[in-house]
């Protein structure tokens, strides 16, 4: 597998940053007092429940976008998260 990232950390968005129709069209299962561990990656809005375990070294959960590529991600201690994108 070959991941591609640039290694940044990134902040979580809250609810409020997600836009309304996304809410309403992809996210409609979440609780109402669910209010972070959203993120944008390339246009494309994602939450963290989504994801799910990552067997890649140095990553903790990933999200197939099909059966050879998809987003993988890194949790620090304080929050925060770094992306990847694999590819096989």
């Amino acid at each position: 597998m070959k991941v591609t990232t640039n290694n940044h950390w990134r902040e979580f968005a809250c609810r409020f940053d997600v836009p309304e129709k996304v809410l309403k069209e992809q996210f409609d299962y979440l609780d109402e007092t669910e209010s972070s561990g959203f993120f944008n990656y390339k246009g494309t809005w994602h939450h963290t429940s989504e994801l799910m375990p990552c067997s890649l070294e140095k990553w903790d959960d990933c999200l197939g976008y099909g059966w050879s590529c998809g987003v993988v991600i890194k949790y620090s201690n304080d929050g925060r998260y770094k992306i990847g994108f694999y590819t096989s």
